[in-house]
């Protein structure tokens, strides 16, 4: 159907959906008969988005007179917004003759569509006649624009002798704008040096701080935005270098966060503490705040300044371990040149090496690696070396330099037996699993201190993929611990479906094995596990024929549902715990890495060594992952 052939109704319904002026225009053209029908449908749609009426087109070319022949001709002020551009642009003769036309009772504090005043438009644009003009003429000065006021408006643009003007009207100096912040805040926050001069010359308080929960002074709201000139202002009048914001951050700090070089030039210049921390959120120095987030240059003027190298945070990591972790091999280069020592250890076990390992920084680890007594593996103080933490994140350009620099992918940790292996099955990485298998001397069933396979730690984890990799190249299925638990229990404790499946279907007779507490892994699963994992052992009971004890038989789902793996896992029958306060771990074994749950316990269950009495134990009081920072 031809386009002229629709109804003028449908025509007009269509038109009214165009968003674009182009579009509209576009019918408009067409033709004389659709020319007639919407010309005056694109000219309303240029009123409304494009400002086109002769009052704005005489606003903004500044002619009062084609405003004055406009409304003495009948044309009326229906927009206020057209009045809000001429305070804005400074146009007072305009605006004296849209005031000589206005209806009785207008209000010349109310807010435009953009909820802006007139008084705010003037003042923030610095057009001090015009602001003249409206207070004159009833403008308040509190009234709020955006929810500020004009001070506000005026001190954020730097137009001081605005500022100067409402000041001596009498403008309110402790008004807080919606972020919490008086005009003097603004004016530190936007770098009006002069603006902060004025407020600090009408007797403002340098210190101030600013409502809502950061609670700031000027001088950390220059120092975060780099504000120099400002800032500099702010400590010749006496701000406080060492005042601190809720979060605990001093302005130092703050510039340092935000990487404003120049800003903590000037606060050092001025006598900030170099060695400063966060407390007591990380306790990090300045320095450590640098290196994590990778600021070259600052953390070379805090050195310059007197930054110990070696300072820690609340973790004991010292700036060198934080570069190495978030991978700044530029400023890892740095402190080393410096002398940071590469070999320490942290109270955690941590060095530089296993925190660049972990994170797959390979140019840092190959930095470090260079460095003479570099602590390439410390078991004794760590669950893991270097290998198990390149292992574990998949980082198979770290496994190979470690390997280049004599480091075993076989050797497991002193602490817990773990191989490099394990690392990498716990996570299901596929790719680290083959490479290591076709490396010499990696022992597919390498056993932990507690007797625990690969194949044992991707059944418990539920990497199924990992799970067939491994079978695939080997494993055995059947490997017990020392609880004479095999891969399906690990399966069927922790409710992993497709894993305990899979290893169902490669040996259905696995469903009778028994544990040391006597129990099989249907049992667990009827127990524990969900109703999908239940089916799978029905189903591979029916289907070989098995005959199991009554008692394992699934009665529907228990008291006790599966926890999360955020937790620790039991070290008896690796089940994850839900509530540490329901375990209990031993402070001999494995380095106090022992963890035993309560229900183990009430089963009779001890520590790997049933030499420690109870006085070895201890209850745990809080989450098992942050144990040692208790």
């Amino acid at each position: 159907m031809h386009l002229l052939d629709l109804p003028n109704e449908l025509l007009d319904r269509i038109v009214s959906c165009l968003e674009e002026e182009c579009d509209i225009a576009a019918v408009v053209v067409t033709n004389r008969q659709l020319f007639t029908a919407f010309n005056s449908t694109l000219y309303r749609f240029n009123v409304r988005c494009n400002r086109g009426t002769v009052l704005y087109w005489a606003v903004e070319n500044n002619r009062p007179d084609a405003i004055q022949r406009a409304l003495t001709r009948g044309t009326c002020v229906h927009d206020r917004d057209v009045i809000s551009l001429a305070a804005e642009l400074g146009r007072q003769d305009c605006l004296q003759q849209l005031f000589l036309h206005l209806p009785d009772g207008w209000n010349i504090n109310k807010r435009d569509s953009s909820r802006e005043t007139l008084l705010g438009c003037a003042s923030g644009a610095g057009h001090l006649s015009t602001v003249k003009y409206l207070i004159e003429n009833g403008a308040a000065l509190q009234a709020r624009s955006r929810g500020a006021t004009a001070l506000h408006r005026a001190a954020a643009n730097g137009h001081v002798d605005v500022v100067k003007f409402l000041l001596d009207r009498g403008a309110d100096t402790s008004a807080e704008d919606e972020h919490g912040h008086t005009p003097l805040h603004t004016a530190a926050e936007e770098g009006s040096s002069p603006v902060v001069s004025a407020f600090l010359d009408h007797g403002l308080d340098v210190d101030a701080l600013t409502g809502g929960e950061r609670s700031r002074t000027p001088l950390h709201l220059a120092a975060e935005c780099g504000n120099t000139e400002t800032l500099e202002t702010l400590l010749k009048a006496g701000a406080n270098m060492s005042s601190r914001d809720y979060f605990d951050y001093t302005p130092l700090l703050l510039a340092i966060d935000s990487g404003q070089i120049q800003a903590v030039e000037a606060l050092l210049a001025g006598g900030a503490k170099v060695d400063e921390v966060r407390e007591p959120d990380d306790e990090k120095p300045p320095l450590c705040v640098a290196a994590e987030l990778g600021h070259l240059e600052i953390a070379a003027l805090l050195i310059e300044h007197g930054a110990d190298i070696e300072a820690t945070d609340k973790w004991d990591s010292p700036p060198l371990l934080t570069a190495s972790l978030d991978g700044h091999v530029d400023i890892v280069k740095l402190l080393l040149g410096k002398g940071a020592n590469a070999a320490k250890v942290t109270r955690m076990g941590w060095t530089a090496l296993q925190a660049a390992s972990n994170g797959g920084h390979l140019e840092v680890a190959r930095r470090l690696l260079e460095e003479e007594g570099c602590c390439v593996a410390r078991d004794d103080a760590s669950r893991w070396s270097p290998m198990h933490d390149a292992s574990a994140g998949g980082n198979l350009d770290v496994v190979k330099l470690l390997m280049e620099h004599g480091r075993s992918a076989s050797k497991g940790s002193d602490r817990t037996g773990l191989t490099a292996l394990h690392a990498a099955a716990s996570n299901g990485l596929i790719g680290m699993i083959e490479f290591l298998l076709g490396t010499p001397g990696v022992e597919i069933d390498a056993r932990d201190h507690t007797g625990r396979t690969p194949l044992f730690l991707a059944a418990r984890a539920g990497k199924i993929k990992a799970v067939k990799k491994l079978l695939e190249y080997g494993a055995a299925i059947d490997a017990k611990d020392i609880y004479d638990a095999s891969p399906i229990f690990a399966a069927a404790r922790n409710n992993h479906r497709f894993a305990a499946q899979f290893l169902l279907q490669r040996d259905p007779h696995l469903i009778k094995a028994k544990d040391i507490f006597g129990r099989t892994p249907y049992w667990w699963a009827s127990r524990f596990g969900g109703t999908e994992l239940n089916r799978a052992f029905e189903d591979a009971v029916l289907q070989n024929d098995i005959r199991v004890p009554l008692d394992t038989l699934y009665s529907g789902p228990n008291e006790s549902s599966m926890f999360s793996q955020n937790r620790g896992f039991c070290d008896v029958c690796i089940m994850c715990v839900d509530d540490c306060k329901t375990a209990a771990h031993c402070i001999a074994c494995k380095g106090d890495e022992f963890m035993i749950c309560a229900r183990c316990i009430d089963d009779g269950m001890a520590c790997l060594d049933r030499a420690h009495v109870v006085d070895k134990w201890e209850r745990q009081d809080g989450c098992f992952d942050c144990r040692s920072s208790l």
